[in-house]
Formats: structure tokens, C-alpha cells, sequence
């Protein structure tokens, strides 16, 4: 009987413990969010490396759920808004690929985030390519 007692518990103890990194879903959303200052813009093969005189930016991307956030993008030159981050918003799908993750805007890639550098990269629909960079 005695037998029977320990094989028993040992094999409730082995079921029991399981790796926790398999119950536990990346949050994407929480390792995104953030505000990041932008260090490069570039729009049509021309690029501006930040700072620069007169010019800064930043993107704000904020957790909506595991894998969703939301971005807000603000562009100044010498006090004027280029890009406004009231109008200049929209909502990510966010998934994995190795150390970085993918920003998806309307199911189409828009950039991704790889530790603390943020990339946006798209063409435009006049076929206009730009590129923010930015370092939480």
C-alpha cells in the first residue's frame, strides 16, 4: 500500500509541473508600448538622421490587448506640426518573428519593433516610400 502511495504522488507531482512559459501568452501589446523618439525619417530616397535642427518626432504606441496596440505619430519642424499625432493614428495587430515583432496596420506590414527600436516602413498610395526609425 505503501508502494502505491508514493508512485502516486510522485506521479501527481510530475503532471503537476508543467513548464509555465507554455501557459503564459506573449504580450506583445506590453512589450511594444511606450513613447519612442525618432532618430532617422526619410520619405521618396531622402533621409534626415535626428536630431536635427528644428526638427523632432515621436511615436506613441499604447497597449490595447496581447496582441493589439495603437500608435499615434508627431512630427514638428520649428514648432509646426508636419504630422499631427491626433490625426496621425491608427490601430496595430501585432505577432512574432523571431526577436522582433511584426506591426500590422489594416492586415498589411507597416514595420516592427526589435528591442527598443521601432521601425515604420510603407509605401504610400502613390507609391512613395517613407521610414521612421525611433529608440524607446
Amino acid at each position: 500500500m505503501k508502494k502505491l502511495l508514493v508512485i502516486l504522488f510522485f506521479a501527481i507531482v510530475f503532471v503537476g509541473c508543467k513548464d509555465k512559459d507554455e501557459d503564459v501568452a506573449a504580450d506583445l501589446g506590453a512589450r511594444v508600448a511606450g513613447t519612442y523618439t525618432m532618430t532617422k525619417v526619410g520619405q521618396g530616397g531622402v533621409s534626415i538622421d535626428l536630431p536635427f535642427p528644428g526638427i523632432s518626432g515621436s511615436v506613441k504606441v499604447v497597449r490595447k490587448e496581447a496582441e493589439k496596440a495603437e500608435w499615434a505619430i508627431r512630427l514638428e519642424q520649428d514648432g509646426k506640426l508636419l504630422i499631427d499625432d491626433k490625426t496621425a493614428t491608427g490601430e496595430i495587430a501585432l505577432s512574432e518573428s523571431g526577436s522582433k515583432v511584426i506591426l500590422k496596420e489594416g492586415g498589411t506590414e507597416a514595420g516592427y519593433v526589435e528591442g527598443n527600436i521601432l521601425v515604420i516602413d510603407f509605401v504610400d498610395g502613390d507609391g512613395v516610400h517613407s521610414r521612421i526609425e525611433a529608440k524607446k
